[in-house]
């Protein structure tokens, strides 16, 4: 029988050992609780209670301060003469960005304000810009 040292990576590469800590008394473990029942009672945790209390604050936000995009046209690419689409490709909302000869034109009603279309504008200068939907300016 031969006798084989082996070397754990950590004693093999150095690192020394973490001195062990004495064991603490562990705390009782509470009871595993239903979805169902933690929901109707308080406790535990709950995914539709997580995901109702994130949706409140943006429903809330989304009435009170609306978000619209209008197109500069001195600064947009498809209003120079250039062929430029990428804003009503990439826009999320179908319909939000449309093109009249050419030209974007946003449609303020179906915008949802998300900012897409600034980001990925290929213009040297963004030719788009946010506005509150109180400030909303009419494009010749």
């Amino acid at each position: 029988m031969s006798t084989q040292v082996t070397l754990s990576r950590r004693a093999l590469l150095g690192f020394p050992r973490k001195k062990e800590e004495p064991l603490r008394p562990q705390e009782p473990v509470p009871a595993p609780v239903s979805a169902g029942a933690g929901a109707a009672s308080g406790d535990g945790f709950s995914l539709e209670a997580f995901y109702a209390a994130r949706a409140r604050p943006a429903a809330a936000t989304e009435t009170a301060s609306r978000m619209t995009v209008r197109v500069r046209p001195q600064l947009c690419l498809a209003w120079q003469g250039s062929f430029c689409s990428t804003c009503s490709e990439r826009c999320p909302v179908e319909g939000a960005i449309a093109l009249e000869l050419g030209r974007p034109r946003v449609v303020e009603p179906r915008c949802t304000g998300c900012g897409l279309c600034i980001q990925v504008c290929p213009a040297p200068l963004n030719a788009f810009e946010l506005l509150p939907s109180s400030q909303q300016v009419s494009v010749p």
